[in-house]
């Protein structure tokens, strides 16, 4: 619910600062925000019935997490945008959903690879911590509107901070396995960072319909 509010003050921000740049004289883009939105949940739709089924149990906890919460989120995509009010807050909730199904895809990607998932050392997961970074800073620089971007960055970029607070509470000796959960929310930070300037491509694309 948190996270659906926030979405929605930044979509009206985002639509008031739009409105504000426009001639007086200038009619309304309500429905052409309407339109696009339409148009990416029929998207949203048709890559939900796409999906594979749930993942098996799976003997690497840390693979079928980010599978399990990856594939959550992206099925409930379509349901966070017909929840909305208001066609900026849709859209950007649509952004979001498609960020969701790439992030998906781009972990199924990896997996098909051979990708491995766990930490061996600690230098993985300073590794991950510095690639999720570096995947938030390059999607906002990729990003055709950093506006469509940034709402979905500030999440990722929680993410990371949330895997840092967790670090700095471990002292003494540290069992490697015990950093598999700060490496899956650096993983997850680090797909959907990846992800997103192709969702804000495909958001422009239906806008420009």
């Amino acid at each position: 619910m948190e996270t659906a509010q926030t979405h929605l003050e930044d979509g009206r921000y985002l639509y008031d600062r739009f409105r504000s740049t426009l001639p007086e004289e200038t009619g309304s883009v309500e429905a052409t925000l309407v339109i696009a939105t339409e148009t990416m949940t029929a998207e949203l739709q048709t890559r939900r019935d796409e999906l594979p089924s749930e993942p098996a149990d799976d003997d690497n906890e840390l693979r079928w997490r980010l599978q399990h919460e990856l594939r959550g989120d992206a099925k409930s995509s379509v349901e966070h945008v017909t929840e909305l009010s208001g066609p900026a807050s849709s859209l950007l909730a649509a952004t979001e959903g498609l960020t969701n199904f790439l992030a998906y895809d781009r972990l199924q990607t990896r997996i098909g690879e051979g990708a491995q998932f766990g930490v061996e050392d600690m230098s993985d997961v300073w590794n991950a911590r510095n690639q999720a970074v570096d995947a938030i800073t390059t999607a906002l620089d990729e990003s055709p509107r950093p506006a469509l971007a940034r709402p979905i960055l500030a999440d990722a970029a929680r993410s990371v901070y949330y895997a840092d607070d967790r670090l700095s509470d471990y002292d003494g000796d540290v069992r490697l396995s015990w950093l598999d959960n700060q490496l899956y929310w650096y993983l997850i930070a680090t797909l959907r960072a990846q992800s997103i300037p192709a969702a804000s491509r495909l958001t422009l694309d239906a806008l420009d319909r």
